[in-house]
């Protein structure tokens, strides 16, 4: 069954490693982790990722996210409310976030607020499902002043462009 994981093309996974990668994150975010597939991904840049999901989409799959990245000891899996985890979160305190949780435009105005508050200096937040939801706007008025670019993002088992957008952080590297 195809789940929001499996909709994250390959293309994309390695996309968000080399960002991680590249900025030396020590500390990343995924909201709406589904089957771990990219949780793992960002793992194997060597930074401690958390993982957050309410478990209502797709709960099926959770187990199989479990399975996946219990190998990693840098993988803590949060079964919780996105936006309540990030609010909970130390301004300036993250190197890198993947936002793929609830995709309607009320909800990823108040989470991206909020990746604006923890996200360090130079730090990265890329969202996916900008074109497939049409969330494009309000990440463009949202991160107004920072570096932004939106990409397409196919996924593999749609054979359409769900569209990914990357903001980056004004001020000096991770």
């Amino acid at each position: 069954e195809w789940s929001g994981g499996s909709h994250t093309a390959p293309e994309l996974r390695l996309l968000l490693f080399a960002l991680a990668y590249s900025l030396r994150a020590t500390k990343i975010i995924e909201t709406g982790y589904d089957t771990g597939m990219t949780t793992v991904i960002l793992a194997e840049t060597g930074a401690e990722v958390v993982g957050i999901d309410n478990g209502e989409e797709y709960p099926n799959v959770k187990q199989a996210a479990i399975e996946r990245v219990k190998e990693y000891p840098n993988i803590q899996l949060v079964q919780g409310d996105a936006l309540e985890y990030l609010k909970n979160q130390v301004d300036a305190s993250i190197d890198f976030i993947f936002v793929d949780d609830a995709h309607h435009y009320d909800w990823v105005l108040t989470e991206a607020l909020e990746v604006k508050r923890i996200l360090k200096p130079g730090g990265v937040a890329v969202f996916h499902d900008t074109v497939e939801c049409n969330l494009w706007g309000v990440i463009k008025e949202t991160f107004s002043d920072w570096q932004k670019i939106e990409l397409p993002a196919i996924s593999p088992g749609l054979s359409r462009n769900m569209g990914v957008g990357i903001v980056r952080k004004p001020g000096s590297g991770v």
